[in-house]
């Protein structure tokens, strides 16, 4: 034992680093001391790890689990008493995450577990965010080593669940949730739906929409229910960045500094607390491109005159848009007149899918939809005439989630439009979007906006249905909440007791988020200003103070003017004398000498001096003027809303014929397709005509040239037959026959040869002389003609084969005849389908 080294002299840099891991341990554990004694962050005690990043990553990794977890525990302390953003983005480019991960969280110690997520936590803090650190721990999520990742999935949830989604985006994680779900290992699925159900905490329904489809029916049960136990529980940030530390210090002391008697609103002060900030889960969703998802023949089957079509085009866009709970920037015009003119449409299957499509752009564009709602926002209110349950819950949510992406002001002239409608279920449903407007807005009605809210709210009280005097009730119920009884009585005053009660128990039950009354306002925190400016000024007239002392010595307080005209002069004092509490800031003495014509001379000196009662004056002619500007202002505006209802009923009235020309447009548009598909139609029924004509002619002129050729034998029979009737084809061919004369046969092949289309026949027979054409062609027939009483016979003989050569001849013109009408088909066939 005397042979072993002494260790404990060594350096702390030294022992650190010391291949013996108890002389490392003893290293982590003096440097633990160090640390918690350390005054400020610029010690020499911190400069092992700020200069040398490395180290700090050899100390996590330590192969002895013992040494380990101190060494951790030393970097924790590190961080706590001595870290800094600029050494904390040092260590996380050096890797440090990575290694606490590796090391730390995959350790079977759960001291050395809860150490390692203790120094992420550090590392958040002193990074002012949680992104970098999450980023570099989600790569574990894909280890081979189960408890690794349940570990890692565990460290995630915690630098949520401590410093809220605010701090620590959740975008990255999202994505590998499905994948989780579906592990095999049971701890890692245990883990996950933790994590899940803390981040539903914060996004809500945002995470729902982007994660329910991505499981399995069973996934989304078990999922479903678990959102159900924590549905309505609003998370908390619970542990702060050094960024917020300083503020809510920096708060603190301001706050310390404020005087008591200062009028301090608590909801401006909660607003600078960088804790009491709201998360916008919408923040961190990705974007979706819809328009590229949308049908591409979305127009034309939104004009069918079929609403089921109508119906089948909206189902599609209903189904794309629900699943797209953010939207990209980009021009959405078309989409959202389309679904304004779904208002007017007949069917309301059609009117509440187009409501449900206003729903999701407006929730998917935030403010990005305030551009649009003028479009729609009065076709939606004109539309409430609906009394079907469904079709008036998709305008009411599509009606708030416009107001939710935009302001009061923006809705209140199309809302004051609907609740002077003519229909009594539109004055209702307008007035009851106004009530949640009011019990939603974080902002204070103007005064010209309460005055025209209130013109027409009061002749709502005195409607004749009850539902419409209901809702005027709330209403003013509402708006009595934000402005308070005061600013509202002098438009109340001809209203019975007993709706004036209602109002009243309206005015009680209503529920508003705008702790920003009318009292406060421009006009009037000006002249509070000008009041506390004037207060000032006359106490810094150095007679008042010195006066009033003095003048109660001479004369008790108590005692007054003993008799009715000394009370009178007293009463009759400028009010340039008197404090803002009404009472004189003169002495009985003081007055006395007043009412002696001499206001410039007292028992003791003068009150006030001429220069002070000049400005006395001028302020006052500054304050009148300054009132008399406000009230034309107040009038001007007044005059300007008025103006600017009517140009927007106006532009709605002439918004109403263009659709209507539009309309008209379109109609005669279609007659006139319609005529020219007619007139095509028609001209090419003509063609055929003139086809079929021609065809028939041609067919004649064959059945001409036949029976011509055996007219002389259909003569000798027809002789010796029984008489036909006076109209048969037969009978009128074997007439015109025999007019021809005997001599018609010697014309069969010229015309035979004139019917040939490509003129190869007339040709050939030109080749030939006429000698040798007369012989080969008419020969025969002439024979026959002349010398039928010699050689009948002979004749007989060679006019059938005559005939035969008409007969192929003939047959040839018919098939050149039909491949012609097949060519003029086609072309009229090509010609129509042209566009």
């Amino acid at each position: 034992m005397a042979d072993e080294e002494d260790y404990s002299n060594l350096p702390i840099g030294e022992k650190i680093v010391h291949k013996v891991w108890k002389v490392r341990q003893d290293g982590y554990t003096t440097l633990n001391e160090e640390f918690a004694k350390s005054r400020s962050p610029e010690d020499q005690c911190f400069s092992i790890f700020n200069q040398r990043p490395e180290t700090v990553k050899q100390i996590v990794t330590d192969s002895n689990v013992v040494a380990q977890e101190t060494g951790i525990q030393a970097v924790c302390f590190f961080f706590e008493y001595g870290g800094t953003s600029a050494n904390a983005s040092k260590l996380l480019n050096a890797g440090l995450v990575t290694s606490l991960c590796e090391k730390g969280l995959s350790s079977s110690r759960a001291g050395t577990k809860s150490k390692t997520v203790e120094a992420l936590l550090r590392m958040v803090e002193h990074l002012n965010s949680g992104d970098q650190v999450i980023e570099q721990i989600i790569p574990f999520f894909d280890h081979r080593l189960p408890k690794l990742v349940a570990a890692s999935v565990n460290a995630v949830y915690t630098i949520i669940e401590q410093f809220g989604c605010q701090v620590a985006s959740p975008k990255p994680v999202i994505p590998k949730l499905a994948k989780l779900f579906s592990h095999a290992d049971k701890n890692v699925r245990a883990q996950t739906t933790t994590l899940t159900v803390e981040l539903y905490k914060w996004m809500g329904q945002g995470l729902t929409s982007v994660l329910m489809d991505n499981l399995r029916p069973v996934q989304q049960k078990d999922l479903q229910a678990d959102f159900d136990k924590v549905s309505g529980e609003k998370p908390e940030q619970k542990r702060y960045t050094k960024q917020q530390q300083e503020k809510l210090a920096e708060q603190q002391r301001a706050n310390e500094r404020e005087d008591v008697d200062m009028d301090v609103d608590n909801s401006e002060v909660k607003g600078a607390d960088p804790a009491s900030q709201e998360f916008d889960p919408h923040e961190m969703l990705e974007p979706v491109d819809v328009l590229s998802k949308l049908p591409s023949d979305l127009s034309s089957r939104m004009a069918s005159a079929k609403w089921k079509d109508r119906k089948e085009a909206l189902d599609e866009v209903y189904a794309v848009l629900s699943k797209a709970p953010k939207l990209v920037n980009a021009d959405y015009t078309d989409l959202v007149r389309l679904f304004a003119k779904c208002m007017k449409d007949a069917n309301i299957q059609v009117v509440q899918l187009a409501a449900n499509g206003v729903e999701f752009l407006s929730k998917g564009l935030k403010q990005g939809f305030h551009k649009y709602q003028h479009i729609v926002l009065g076709p939606m209110i004109d539309r409430n005439k609906e009394k079907k349950p469904s079709v008036a819950d998709a305008l009411a949510n599509a009606l708030d989630a416009i107001f939710d992406s935009s302001s009061l002001g923006d809705v209140l002239d199309e809302t004051i439009i609907g609740m002077r409608h003519k229909t009594p279920q539109v004055k209702i449903s307008a007035t009851e979007f106004l009530r949640r407007c009011l019990s939603k807005t974080t902002t204070a009605p103007r005064r010209p906006q309460i005055d025209i809210i209130m013109e027409v709210g009061v002749k709502l009280l005195s409607e004749s249905q009850e539902p419409i005097r209901q809702a005027g009730t709330d209403m003013i119920g509402t708006l009595m909440k934000i402005t308070g009884e005061r600013e509202l009585v002098g438009f109340l005053e001809k209203v019975d007791e007993n709706r004036m009660a209602m109002v009243r128990a309206a005015y009680e039950k209503a529920e508003v988020k705008c702790k920003t009354s009318v009292g406060t306002s421009p006009q009037r925190s000006m002249s509070a200003r000008t009041a506390a400016t004037t207060t000032k000024k006359l106490a810094s007239v150095p007679s008042l103070r010195k006066t009033e002392p003095v003048s109660s010595q001479a004369i008790p307080s108590k005692r007054g003017a003993t008799s009715p005209a000394k009370k009178a002069e007293a009463t009759k004092l400028p009010s340039s004398v008197r404090s803002l509490t009404g009472r004189s800031l003169v002495s009985p003495s003081t007055r006395i000498n007043s009412s002696a014509s001499k206001p410039e001379s007292f028992s003791k000196g003068p009150l006030m001096g001429a220069e002070e009662l000049q400005e006395l004056e001028t302020l006052r002619k500054e304050k009148s003027e300054l009132l008399s500007q406000t009230n034309k202002l107040a009038e001007l505006q007044l005059n300007w809303e008025r103006e600017r209802e009517q140009y927007h009923e106006q532009i709605k009235h002439l918004q109403s014929q263009v659709d209507n020309l539009q309309d008209e447009n379109a109609n005669k548009r279609q007659v006139l397709v319609d005529k020219d598909a007619e007139i095509l139609h028609w001209k090419n029924e003509a063609g055929n005509a003139k086809l079929k004509i021609l065809s028939m002619e041609q067919v004649i002129t064959m059945l001409k040239l036949n029976q011509n050729g055996a007219s002389t034998d259909l003569i000798e029979e027809r002789r010796s037959d029984s008489p036909q009737p006076l109209f048969s084809p037969t009978r009128t061919v074997e007439v015109q026959a025999e007019s021809s004369g005997r001599g018609s046969q010697s014309e069969l092949s010229s015309r035979v040869n004139r019917l040939s289309i490509d003129g190869r026949e007339t040709q050939r027979g030109a080749s030939q002389s006429p000698g040798t054409q007369e012989s080969n062609i008419t020969s025969p027939v002439r024979s026959e003609g002349y010398r039928r009483t010699s050689n009948y016979s002979t004749s007989r003989s060679k006019e059938s084969d005559s005939e035969e050569d008409n007969w192929k001849k003939a047959a040839e013109v018919t098939a050149q005849l039909k491949a012609r009408i097949e060519k003029m088909k086609q072309r009229n066939r090509i010609s129509m389908n042209r566009p």
